[in-house]
């Protein structure tokens, strides 16, 4: 081998002997810190002698510094504190390895306890392996005597006020040691009231000394002090007296009230209470504290300040009202040491119950009425909080078949008010169950919780309760009869209904309720309850499923009502007439009145009485009357200025017995005006869309009075339409208005006002509006659907549509035309023939499909506007359909995942040690690929 090569070879290999050596785990060897020796001072425990001092002993304290280091320490300092005070320090000299030395210092023990804290080498002076190891401290108590005021009572325990009352004073050792001889004192009001020397007491002893006092009216601050001038050193000096409230008037504190605002809460309501606190004692009650529980849980507490005799105070809590019933207490107690005449009446409890909300699944309706399989359509769900309280956040869950198919979240809902939420569906074939579900997770209570859910058939019409009839037997009934009613419950829906209930109402009032029984369609079950007859007109009402338990085509239905009334006779003053209109003072006036007999029995004498501002004016006899017969008699009376009431009054003294004693008795006012409609005629009767509508109004002033002159309004569904004005009416004279209108579609009130401003005083106020109620039939046509063959036509065929022309609206349409277009051109158009309410006609056309891709089909129904209709605007009904192949779309590829910006990026071992060793591995290999390359070209020139 040629000495260049060997010596390129040599060279490589020394390279890469170096940068192996370099980068291997030995290269690394100098940076790991290798320890020192040296000293390392340390405490030993403490110690002290004696070893559980007494206050005012001398205590010494030892301790011992150690040398645990492999070096001499050299000359240093060590530091004494006491509770983190410094105390001294001493001079130690060097102490070599595993060696100590001994060092003491003393101090006077003081009461507590105390830490003492000894610190070697405390400035530093020595360098040591270890620097946080030269302190230690010791812990102690120093013991001693500890005189408290254990208690003060006084005899008798009520004094009266000026008898004498001896106060004892129980005073007691709680310390370790005997307290040496001291004084207790005896104050009141802060006014001392002697001393008395108190000798030694060992540790746990009690000794008493008493004090008397001629009692004061009112209450005192009593106080004793035990070694007052600090003669008995203590372990604790500020616990050497009590403090006890001497009163001869006592207070008596109660809780006189609670109250709370609002007064009927809603669940989650921020409620403020009133408590009241009273004093009814005959002394003053000092500063008192009330607590407020709710269900014996402490909320809150107040201070009320002194109260006198007699006197009371306000305090205000507040709380978040919970789901369930609760005990409302309040506590008051005196602050410091008070007693009262009764201490058993100082907390009050009163119940709340939070007025609790009630959801109702109230309906579920969809749109469209009848959507075809794979068609999306939209379901109505009604929410009604029926209850007396708000209701909070819950969930509305929309379910098909039973499985969830979304939900709502719901807000508060006021109590009485309800809210609709909306959920899509795509329909499929067959019978489904829909259900609705407010509340699911039961997050509230609730007085019902059966009624948050809603189940309906869908699209199978449910059943439809109503009531058909209601009978009675007998069926003339008589005043104090027993009569049996019956109730006629029919399905007239298309499914059976399931169990339900039905209530009875007589007036308004319940009765009573009982179960119904499953109904098949359009059967009828037959519901009984008796109920004995009273006087008067009666309005017997019956409500069949009234909590909607069973969902129907029409819920609108369930209540049916009649009137009972009893046989009987029924007097009624039928008219009262008079002689003169604006008469004049002084002028004779002759009433005329006329009494009735409304009801279906003859009637026995009776009497007219006739009043005249509440004066008799006199009464006369009246024969029997048949029903429907009448008696007239007359009044005379003297006119005088102003304005009076005529009363005139039948059967007073109630000699007949009568259906109905409430209405024996006419008041008018004389003389005064009375404007009123004599009559109100609509021409055409029935008008139709388009028509010009006559309204005709004949105004009357039936009063006694003449009436100056007026405004007449006319207004259509409650809008303004004109206004005349009347001249001066006569009385018993009228007037005849017209008024015109164009018709158009839907219902309508026509109505006529008069005197609208008030500007006429009258006889009756509420006579002088007419109203015409009617409604204007017009149809509405759609172009319900537009179909085809199923599957793709073949460009160039010509495929055949068949659409569905509806009439939705209440009148007939007459006859009009259908016109066609593809892509927005013109086809063609044909007649429709007229359509009843409610009726379909089909009809095909053809269109030919001449190129591939996607073409627009509109209908467009009465073009023109030819036919008038309700709604001019859904008259067109466009569709897509195509001519194109589906070719079945290739699988997709699984796209690439994209990197997580939260992954870690992957790291090379070693970190940036590792980074530097991968850029000079970089470099040998070009080295070495160098070298190689080089010595390839030394052998080829070798070789040549």
């Amino acid at each position: 081998m040629p000495k260049r090569v060997l010596n390129l070879i040599i060279l490589l290999v020394t390279a890469l002997a170096s940068v192996c050596l370099a980068f291997s785990p030995g290269g690394y060897a100098g940076r790991v810190a290798r320890a020192q020796s040296g000293p390392d001072l340390t405490i030993e425990p403490i110690t002290s002698s004696p070893g559980t001092p007494a206050i005012g002993d001398e205590v010494t304290f030892t301790v011992a510094i150690h040398n645990q280091g492999t070096a001499a320490s050299g000359s240093f300092y060590v530091a004494y504190y006491l509770d983190d005070d410094y105390l001294d320090r001493d001079y130690v000299a060097s102490i070599g390895p595993g060696a100590s030395a001994e060092h003491t210092f003393t101090w006077t023990a003081e009461p507590g306890e105390h830490t003492v804290r000894a610190v070697a080498d405390y400035k530093q002076q020595v360098s040591e392996t270890d620097e946080d190891n030269n302190a230690k401290t010791y812990t102690f108590s120093t013991l001693g005597p500890d005189l408290v005021i254990d208690s003060i009572s006084w005899s008798p325990s009520w004094p009266s006020v000026g008898s004498s009352a001896t106060f004892t004073v129980t005073i007691k050792n709680l310390g370790a040691l005997v307290a040496n001889s001291s004084r207790v004192h005896f104050y009141i009001d802060g006014i001392s009231r002697g001393y008395k020397d108190v000798g030694r007491i060992n540790p746990g002893e009690t000794v008493t000394r008493t004090f008397s006092w001629f009692t004061k009216a009112g209450t005192y601050d009593i106080r004793a002090v035990i070694d007052q001038a600090n003669a008995v050193p203590e372990m604790e000096e500020n616990n050497n007296e009590k403090t006890a409230v001497f009163s001869t008037l006592l207070p008596d504190l109660i809780i006189e009230d609670i109250r709370w605002s609002p007064a009927g809460p809603s669940i989650g309501d921020n409620i403020t209470f009133i408590v009241t606190v009273a004093n009814q004692g005959i002394g003053v009650a000092g500063n008192s504290t009330v607590h407020f529980y709710v269900s014996e849980n402490l909320i809150d507490s107040e201070q009320v300040d002194a109260l006198d005799p007699g006197a009371a105070d306000n305090v205000i809590f507040s709380w978040v009202v919970g789901y369930v019933p609760r005990d409302i207490k309040a506590v008051v107690s005196s602050i410091g040491i008070s007693t009262e005449s009764d201490e058993s009446n100082n907390e009050k409890v009163l119940p709340l119950s939070p007025l609790l909300p009630d959801l109702l699944i109230q309906d579920i309706t969809w749109s469209p009425d009848d959507p075809p399989a794979g068609e999306n359509a939209t379901f109505t769900v009604s929410i009604l909080n029926q209850g007396d309280g708000d209701s909070i956040s819950c969930r509305l869950d929309f379910l098909v078949d039973n499985e969830r198919i979304n939900y709502r979240e719901l807000g508060p809902i006021d109590a009485g008010k309800s809210i609709a939420r909306s959920f899509n569906w795509i329909v499929k074939g067959g019978v489904h169950k829909i259900q609705a579900i407010v509340d699911s997770q039961n997050k509230m209570p609730e007085p019902i919780e059966t009624n948050n859910q809603k189940t309906i058939t869908f699209p199978i019409q449910p059943p439809d309760l109503t009531i058909e009839q209601i009978t009675w037997a007998p069926p003339d009934p008589a005043v104090g009869d027993k009569v049996t009613i019956t109730i006629a419950v029919r399905n007239q829906g298309e499914a059976v209904s399931g169990p339900t209930y039905i209530i009875y109402y007589i007036d308004n009032v319940e009765i009573a309720s009982e179960q119904v029984e499953p109904v098949s369609h359009n059967p009828t079950a037959n519901q009984t309850f008796t109920w004995t007859v009273t006087a008067g007109e009666h309005v017997i009402r019956a409500f069949v499923d009234p909590t909607d338990i069973i969902d129907e085509s029409d819920e609108t239905n369930n209540e049916g009502s009649t009137t009972l009334s009893p046989t009987g006779p029924d007097l009624i003053i039928e008219d009262i007439g008079w002689s003169r209109n604006n008469p004049q003072a002084g002028e004779m006036v002759t009433f005329t009145i006329t009494a009735k007999n409304n009801g279906s029995v003859t009637s026995s004498t009776s009497v007219i009485h006739l009043d005249v501002d509440n004066s008799p004016r006199g009464y006369q006899a009246i024969p029997k009357l048949e029903p429907g017969a009448s008696a007239t008699r007359t009044f005379d009376w003297k006119f005088a200025p102003g304005l009076h009431d005529i009363r005139a009054i039948t059967d007073g003294p109630n000699l007949v017995v009568e259906t109905n004693e409430r209405n024996n008795e006419m008041l008018i006012a004389y003389p005064i005006p009375d404007i009123t409609f004599e009559a109100l005629t609509l021409s055409p009767a029935e008008p139709a869309m388009g028509d010009k509508v006559t309204l005709t109004a004949h105004v009357q002033n039936a009063g006694s009075l003449n009436a100056d002159g007026f405004q007449l309004y006319f207004y259509v569904d409650g809008d303004i339409k004109d206004q005349r004005d009347i001249p001066p009416l006569d009385a018993g004279t009228s007037v005849i208005e017209t008024f015109e209108w164009g018709a158009t579609a839907g219902p309508h009130i026509l109505t006529v006002l008069a005197d609208g401003t008030q500007a006429i005083t009258e006889q009756t106020e509420d006579n002088n509006e007419g109203t015409a109620n009617f409604s204007v039939l017009a149809p509405d046509l759609i172009v319900e659907s537009i179909t085809w063959p199923t599957g793709e036509p073949p460009t160039g065929d010509n495929v055949t549509f068949t659409i569905t022309i509806r009439n939705q609206g209440d009148g007939q349409s007459g006859y009009g035309f259908v016109s066609y277009f593809v892509d927005g051109d013109y086809l063609y158009s044909e007649q429709v023939k007229s359509l009843k309410p409610d009726s379909k006609t089909k009809a095909p056309f053809s269109a030919l499909m001449s190129q591939i891709g996607a073409h627009t089909i509109s209908v467009v129904i009465d073009e023109g506007n030819r036919i008038l209709e309700s709604d001019e605007t859904n008259n067109v009904e466009t569709v897509t359909v195509s001519t194109e192949s589906i070719t079945t779309p290739a699988p997709d590829k699984k796209p690439a995942t994209k990197p997580d910006a939260t992954m870690p990026m992957p790291t090379l071992p070693g970190g940036a040690d590792n980074m530097v060793l991968i850029f000079f591995g970089v470099v040998i290999l070009v080295f070495v690929a160098t070298l190689v390359l080089s010595v390839l070209r030394e052998f080829r020139r070798r070789n040549e």
